[in-house]
């Protein structure tokens, strides 16, 4: 089994930073906002043999790397489809929480052919502001709350 690993899958113009742990059913895990993939960090290596536990930095945040275009939560429910295909998977199971759960529900709506199974934590179905774009940043890169 391999303990731990990191890497990069570019989708379209995005380049996503990923890490995983352990082999066998890919487990997507979504972090929540104003967080990283490295939320999972300590978590990933524990979920045993037959999973390859997967996490990744979402746009603007950790290491991923996207242009300075506005989107939205169904581009980054595409961006979660890329990872999974640039892994060579087909399907995943997705787990999400706070705002990762929003996106796994995002996921679930926008591209269902990827989601092997669906598993939301601490999340709402629907948030003020989740149709919309994000248009700025924060000098650090992170989103700003200009949305519109």
């Amino acid at each position: 089994m391999r303990v731990s690993d990191s890497g990069r899958v570019s989708v379209g113009a995005v380049e996503i930073a990923y890490r995983d742990s352990g082999s066998g059913q890919p487990l997507v895990l979504l972090h929540g906002g104003e967080s990283a993939g490295s939320q999972y960090d300590v978590f990933r290596p524990l979920l045993g043999e037959g999973i390859r536990a997967i996490s990744y930095d979402q746009r603007d945040s950790g290491e991923t790397r996207n242009p300075d275009t506005p989107y939205g939560m169904d581009d980054l429910a595409r961006d979660c489809a890329g990872l999974i295909r640039g892994l060579g998977y087909e399907r995943a199971h997705i787990f999400g929480s706070s705002y990762g759960g929003a996106l796994a529900l995002q996921i679930a709506v926008t591209v269902p052919e990827i989601v092997q199974t669906l598993t939301v934590g601490a999340a709402v179905a629907k948030f003020a502001g989740a149709n919309q774009t994000v248009t700025g940043r924060w000098p650090s890169g992170r989103p700003s709350s200009a949305i519109r």
